[in-house]
């Protein structure tokens, strides 16, 4: 055995070649080829590369080939240490210049690369024309091998696709769904299908995963497969898997294990269970139910207690509000978290706002909510709730399309065919702008629909009915609650009003002992995404009635 340290490299590309011969084979070769030569391979030694490509360079620039060449560059790896591959190829399948590039960086580095197929020896003390000239005739097949096996691959894969678009092209297909081998077409199976219906009206409703989930244990109701019942995990697939509307993803199996899309969905490919409207609805609302800068996921329990999760804030410190449920008929609180915690050094604002109270004043005097075309069923109500409806799934079809745009952005840094993404990222442009306007087209709709004034009484009605007891109140609770959380940004909680401190430095500004509507008196503020805001300062002693409401029309606080 000599004491020149040995290396190896073994690489495939696809999926399907880790389920053959390819990473035995190459391990065997280059074994058996170091002991051949009295050569010492240590199995540390090896370097693999699995699944990860050379025509693109990805072993190179994100592989393990890529760490073995920066020690080589920084003199971590000694001179005159060999590096057996099976032949060139594993190590680069990009053009002559760049391969001769990477066999330059081994020879400068006192490298010498042995292919065992083919027994030559790229010396880096005697590297002369003659291997020069093999090289670059091997690493020229290579390349334009691999060229060929992507074009083969990219027919194949589209002749695969142009059938698709006719007929279906296998039995696979989700739950719902079964497949009649003798007229080749998918069958939807209605009693499934009812189920994933009503988990998507669920879901538009405001209903979480988890409440969603503990529905169907709780009813007994199957899930498809052999799990042993329902999960939110599988509530959230379900709820993300585009097949409801009838697309197929085409898709190839990666290294990883894993399964990555190839080209656009194709549409109408199995029969559609849930209507487009209802899908992009369902998306809007399950972003709009992640909310915080850690967009953290509503939990909520019993009747929904609190409507305004995740968007309420403490005035004085910014932090979340709490809702605490004192027990034993002693009610419920909003309290500064960060209070409640003792945290002195940020909000020293202990005294708390009686939930149903806050509730009572908002509900009372936040008319932008809309409670009638929750609540009631009148034709102008429905009317709203329909176009409210309308505008949540043209916000659903944005945010699918932004995502989309996303990707293709991040996908132009990382290939080559920049013509092909910058025209698909022109189309996303367009379809993205369409979809604005439209969006817009409805709000104007909308805000042009005159509501009615009504009667005290009757939004006393309205509010009762959403604060009962009964087993219905938790949806109608829950449609609120997601309402909120689509129309606003923030709620500032203020339970002491303006403090000591900030009263006088008021005062002293405007000169007045007693400046008038400015008292010490508890209030809240609203944000709305639209950018308005409304201040509420409800009366002491009767949270149905007020003592100061301010409009801010986002059209007033530009410069």
């Amino acid at each position: 055995m000599t004491t020149t340290t040995t290396y190896a490299y073994v690489r495939f590309s696809s999926e399907e070649q880790s389920k053959g011969d390819s990473l035995r084979r190459q391990i065997e070769g280059v074994t058996e080829y170091a002991k051949r030569h009295n050569l010492e391979l240590l199995e540390s030694n090896i370097i693999q590369d699995l699944g990860v490509s050379a025509f693109d360079g990805s072993n190179v620039s994100k592989g393990n080939l890529g760490k073995f060449l920066e020690k080589v560059q920084g003199g971590k790896i000694a001179r005159g240490s060999i590096l057996i591959v099976e032949s060139l190829d594993r190590l680069s399948r990009l053009g002559i210049s760049e391969s001769q590039e990477l066999l330059r960086t081994f020879r400068q580095a006192g490298i010498t690369v042995r292919t065992y197929v083919d027994g030559h020896v790229y010396n880096a003390n005697e590297f002369g024309l003659i291997d020069l000239v093999v090289s670059g005739v091997k690493q020229a097949t290579a390349n334009e091998e691999s060229i060929k096996k992507q074009d083969r691959v990219k027919k194949a894969w589209d002749a695969r696709r142009e059938k698709a678009t006719k007929e279906p092209i296998g039995g696979r297909c989700p739950g719902w769904l079964t497949f009649n081998k003798t007229k080749k077409q998918f069958v939807v199976d209605q009693g499934k299908a009812k189920i994933v219906q009503k988990i998507f009206a669920d879901s538009a409703a405001g209903l979480g995963n988890v409440a969603i989930m503990r529905r169907l244990n709780s009813e007994n109701i199957l899930p498809f497969g052999n799990s042993h019942g329902w999960y939110t995990s599988s509530i959230a697939k379900l709820l993300a898997n585009r097949a409801v509307i009838g697309e197929f993803q085409m898709c190839e199996m990666v290294a990883t294990n894993r399964r990555r899309p190839i080209g656009d969905p194709i549409p109408n490919y199995y029969p559609g269970i849930v209507s487009t409207e209802l899908f992009y609805k369902v998306q809007q609302c399950r972003k709009d139910r992640l909310v915080g800068d850690h967009k953290r996921g509503i939990r909520t329990t019993g009747n929904f207690a609190n409507l305004f999760g995740g968007i309420a804030f403490c005035t004085y410190c910014n932090g979340p509000m709490l809702y605490e449920d004192k027990g034993n008929g002693r009610g419920s609180y909003f309290l500064c978290s960060n209070a409640r915690r003792g945290r002195k050094d940020v909000c020293t604002v202990k005294t708390s706002w009686l939930y149903s109270d806050f509730e009572n004043s908002f509900l009372h005097f936040v008319e932008e909510v809309d409670l009638e075309s929750i609540l009631n069923a009148d034709a102008d109500a429905l009317k709203r709730a329909k176009i409210q409806n309308e505008i949540a799934s043209l916000q659903g079809r944005l945010s699918s399309i932004t995502d989309n745009q996303n990707r293709a952005f991040d996908l132009l840094t990382k290939t080559t065919a920049t013509e092909f993404v910058a025209k698909k990222l022109d189309e996303l442009k367009t379809e993205h702008d369409a979809l604005v306007k439209e969006i817009a087209n409805r709000e104007t709709e909308l805000a042009s629909l005159t509501t009615s004034k009504v009667a005290f009484s009757e939004i006393k009605d309205v509010i009762a009915q959403l604060q009962t007891k009964n087993g219905d109140v938790y949806a109608l609770r829950a449609q609120v609650a997601m309402k909120l959380r689509s129309m606003i940004d923030a709620i500032s909680i203020a339970p002491i009003g303006i403090p000591d401190a900030e009263l006088k430095k008021l005062m002293k500004i405007v000169g007045e002992k007693n400046p008038a509507g400015v008292i010490n008196q508890r209030f809240f503020s609203v944000k709305f995404k639209s950018g308005a805001m409304k201040d509420i300062m409800p009366s002491p002693t009767d949270p149905t009635d007020y003592v100061e409401i301010a409009i801010t029309d986002p059209a007033d606080v530009q410069d």
